[in-house]
């Protein structure tokens, strides 16, 4: 298989594209074909060598932990997918070595779940580090129907994921955006459960206007379509 793979710790430059034998498929081993993968900020730290002392790790070193494809070949103890199955995973083992940058990934069966049918393959691999870290926050806080959830750096891997999956989980409100950007674009507008179309969330952006407030409010005929707008308000 082809895959990125490292001989040591080191800088980026120490990453190449190469052949591989294909892994290894225990008994309770997915092999996925990957058809696409994630990059989160883990996998430099793991590349420089910073996870050493937490994970065994062994080289060649293949990174990556979020992946996107298809079941290729499954282990006799495997119950949960069948080859041909489409299959999303945050595929972080025991040890590190076989990670999901390369072709073909052996993935334990807890790691993986059924790929979203409404989600692209790059968009699905996005989800798994980022969208568990969301969530796993959002219930250490028990957020639920009626809270108001406040969501630093709402434009982020982690943040946009935490204001939708909030939403879903029920909050009247979630925010905002990142304290120091200057545009709030990319920022999910979510709407407000009012029913008289009051803000979907408010947060305070530090642009070089300092002390003005980024809002949003929804047209209650159309929730959905929110219209960002700025005014005076307590400093950032």
């Amino acid at each position: 298989m082809k895959a990125i793979a490292i001989d040591e710790y080191g800088p980026a430059d120490l990453l190449t594209v190469r052949e591989l034998p294909d892994p290894p498929v225990g008994p309770d081993v997915v092999l996925v074909q990957v058809r696409a993968a994630g990059v989160n900020p883990v996998d430099w730290k793991v590349r420089e060598g910073y996870l050493a002392g937490a994970f065994p790790s062994h080289f060649p070193l293949v990174p990556g932990w979020d992946a996107a494809g298809v079941v290729a070949a499954v282990g006799p103890a495997v119950t949960g997918f069948a080859v041909g199955d489409e299959v999303v995973g945050y595929v972080r083992r025991d040890h590190i070595q076989y990670g999901t940058y390369a072709e073909l990934v052996p993935a334990p069966e807890r790691t993986l779940a059924a790929k979203p049918v409404q989600v692209s393959w790059a968009e699905a691999a996005g989800l798994p580090l980022a969208g568990l870290t969301a969530y796993q926050a959002l219930q250490l806080g028990r957020a639920g129907a009626g809270d108001t959830v406040l969501v630093h750096g709402a434009s982020g891997g982690v943040g946009h994921l935490a204001v939708q999956i909030a939403r879903a989980l029920g909050a009247d409100r979630s925010s905002a955006p990142p304290a120091r950007t200057t545009t709030t674009s990319s920022v999910p507008s979510v709407p407000s459960r009012s029913r008289t179309g009051t803000a979907c969330w408010t947060g305070c952006a530090s642009s070089r206007r300092t002390g003005w407030t980024w809002r949003s409010t929804c047209s209650a005929a159309t929730p959905w379509t929110c219209r960002p707008s700025c005014s005076p308000g307590r400093p950032a």
